[in-house]
């Protein structure tokens, strides 16, 4: 690497409001005035009141290390605390061992609650951001890749797949509406695609699926026959 080549820059970011300060650094090769930092405080802020906030280039550093250690010179220089959104002095960030454990917590509680409510893990409104910022989007075969991996993890774990179950359409109904979509015939186009794509799978997934719902007592229509 260049040693002249920029790496990131040391920045602070002031509540015009209240005075509070929060330092942090930011890999770039040119100053963003307009990124107030990845904490969850500034980012609330950022969404209620963002013209009260103001962020300040420091120093540019040259190398990760130094941009590191600067940050932690920064976050411990005397007279910072109290008046700071940093969540812990010098280091990368605020993501100590004791916020991994209370957001691990706040996860399985989560969880939790959910299997024992039957209630789903987003609300409606969640739900329909997520299909409004997706629509559109293509996945690429990174994660494709990984979203396999995920599903093939979920289904070689019983009591995972147990658990997952109850967030599916196990015991519930769909809607008339959903009912009526899914009774409407499909464009030939689709038809022609869903064929091509069949044909290109490997004819043993099939067996193996087969094989797995004969195991588990699963194959309702070979009982029915």
């Amino acid at each position: 690497m260049n040693i002249m080549e920029k790496y990131g820059y040391i920045y602070c970011t002031s509540d015009l409001k209240n005075g509070m300060k929060y330092i942090g650094m930011k890999k770039s090769k040119k100053f963003i005035p307009t990124y107030f930092g990845s904490s969850y405080r500034i980012n609330n802020i950022k969404n209620k009141r963002p013209e009260t906030l103001r962020v300040d280039l420091i120093e540019w550093h040259y190398s990760k290390e130094e941009l590191s250690e600067a940050e932690g010179d920064w976050t411990n220089a005397v007279g910072l605390w109290p008046l700071s959104y940093n969540l812990k002095r010098g280091g990368i960030g605020g993501w100590s061992k004791h916020s991994k454990e209370r957001t691990q917590n706040q996860i399985n509680s989560r969880k939790k609650n959910c299997i024992e409510n039957n209630t789903p893990w987003h609300t409606e409104e969640t739900i329909n951001k997520i299909k409004e910022s997706n629509t559109g989007q293509k996945r690429d075969d990174k994660t494709k890749e990984n979203c396999r991996n995920a599903q093939l993890k979920v289904f070689q774990n019983p009591d995972e797949r147990k658990r997952c179950a109850t967030f599916g359409m196990l015991g519930k109904k769909h809607k008339e509406e959903t009912i009526i979509k899914m009774r409407k015939p499909k464009p030939l186009e689709s038809i022609e695609n869903y064929k091509i794509a069949a044909n290109k799978r490997d004819p043993s997934c099939y067996i193996k699926t087969w094989e797995t719902r004969r195991k588990n007592g699963t194959d309702k229509w070979k009982k029915a026959a």
